[in-house]
């Protein structure tokens, strides 16, 4: 089978070689899962990759690595469609794409009808959801539904109706992580730091509670300004150092507020990674991971981390008492890359076979 996949992910190497240039780039959980799922996907078929260079590289920045290729964000001077005419890809089976990639789904979707072959949509959220999209950017995506064959979603919420549909909840990577060292043991929250997601509630609970651990803090899009040494930003990390950070915390923390709504809609993709790191997790109810691994996460109500934090503190400001995280090699065995690599092309082969 050969796969045509359209992208706003990069190759690793390159993406890693952006950031530690001090490039602002796309969401890192978009990045990931993206990646992942075309790892998965090269374990039994050949996958030629289509993404969109962020705006702010130049051509002497590019990596060129095997099997990815880059379109220009040129607008009506150099349409992506023309452009990808000049990249030879003439050869492929199916195509999937990112529905929340406009124009790059629907350079796909042109192109799946082009070549009679079926375009299936992954689905990672709702427009609606993603902060700031313009109303223009909604229908766009609505479109690009309304025209894929099939879809693999993260979540029920999310499949596309009357068509086939794969959930593909979370993925994970398989290898171990070498833990990160600090002087102390340290509390660490990966993700948006917005409001809505929780961060600025996080920080504020941890200074009220007064720890004497240091509150590590990786992500992007942050107004936090706080002057306090014992919470360090840490910026956008790459895969690799993000798991590092995870497997050395002494606590992994998911402050994301309850949200009905979101929460059917977008599952919280640090989760898996938090569970399979092995390292304790405290955690809002979201309704996916809980009941499911409530033997392994703290669950708390969304306004009590202070509460959490000083029942827990012991005499010298750290933490004790904290429940083992003891899901990590099955969240591996489930969710990991490996794993989904024959069902995920079962499905598509199936997808191929279907009559319209």
């Amino acid at each position: 089978m050969k796969i045509l996949y359209f992208t706003r992910a990069l190759p690793d190497p390159f993406y890693e070689r952006l950031l530690n240039e001090g490039y602002a780039l796309n969401n890192p959980s978009n990045q990931n899962f993206h990646s992942r799922l075309i790892a998965s996907l090269r374990l039994g078929a050949e996958v030629e990759c289509v993404t969109l260079l962020p705006s702010n590289i130049a051509s002497k920045d590019i990596v060129r690595c095997p099997g990815w290729h880059y379109l220009v964000p040129r607008g009506i001077l150099l349409p992506l469609a023309n452009q990808f005419n000049d990249l030879g890809i003439n050869d492929f089976d199916i195509v999937l794409f990112d529905t929340l990639a406009v124009k790059l789904g629907q350079v796909a979707i042109a192109k799946a009808k082009e070549r009679a072959v079926k375009a299936v949509g992954i689905i990672t959220d709702h427009p609606k959801n993603i902060a700031k999209a313009p109303f223009y950017f909604r229908i766009a995506v609505n479109e690009l539904w309304k025209s894929a064959s099939a879809s693999i979603a993260i979540c029920p919420a999310l499949v596309l109706p009357n068509k086939p549909s794969f959930l593909l909840p979370g993925i994970v990577r398989e290898e171990a992580a070498v833990p990160h060292k600090e002087e102390s043991p340290y509390l660490y929250f990966a993700g948006a730091l917005s409001s809505r997601f929780g961060g600025p509630s996080l920080v504020e609970a941890y200074l009220k509670a007064d720890l004497r651990w240091p509150l590590l803090v990786a992500g992007h899009a942050s107004d936090l300004q706080i002057n306090d040494s014992r919470v360090v930003f840490l910026g956008q990390l790459t895969e690799k150092e993000n798991a590092s950070y995870e497997a050395g915390a002494a606590l992994l923390l998911n402050p994301r507020p309850l949200d009905p709504e979101l929460d059917q809609e977008s599952i919280p993709s640090k989760m898996f990674e938090y569970l399979a790191s092995g390292r304790p997790i405290v955690s809002t109810r979201h309704p996916y991971f809980y009941p499911r691994y409530k033997d392994s996460i703290d669950f708390i109500d969304e306004s009590v981390f202070e509460k959490y934090f000083l029942a827990h503190k012991d005499e010298k400001g750290g933490l004790k008492g904290l429940k083992p995280n003891t899901s990590g090699k099955m969240v591996v065995n489930e969710y990991g890359v490996s794993h989904w690599s024959k069902p995920l092309l079962h499905f598509l082969e199936e997808t191929m076979a279907a009559s319209n």
